[in-house]
């Protein structure tokens, strides 16, 4: 099945179902957002990153593989991804900026 073409519902639960095409897929996916998050963090420092939208939906097996990542590096430990609670909550790119407001936004 080409991954790139389907609904992100279908990828996950091919996933879910432990199809092996699927899961490759996702975790080539995980790992670009991790290269990506340490792009950002080298060149901004920035160590709270939150992602929102569908896949913050599946964070049994998107955020969680991520975080896991991020762990196991040596370079980018310091990094915490959230999740957000709403899924595609205002403002959480900019609320992740202040280290203080972390607090007030909706993560889980």
């Amino acid at each position: 099945m080409e991954y790139l073409s389907i609904d992100r519902r279908q990828l996950f639960n091919d996933v879910y179902n432990n199809k092996k095409e699927a899961i490759r897929f996702l975790d080539e996916v995980i790992n670009e957002y991790f290269e990506g998050i340490c792009r950002i963090y080298d060149n901004t420092k920035l160590q709270n990153f939150c992602l929102g939208g569908g896949i913050s939906e599946y964070k049994d097996i998107f955020t969680n593989k991520l975080i896991n990542l991020f762990k196991e590096s040596s370079s980018y430990n310091c990094i915490n991804v959230y999740n957000a609670k709403y899924c595609n909550d205002t403002a959480i790119i900019g609320a992740t900026l202040l280290p203080d407001n972390y607090k007030r936004i909706s993560i889980i």
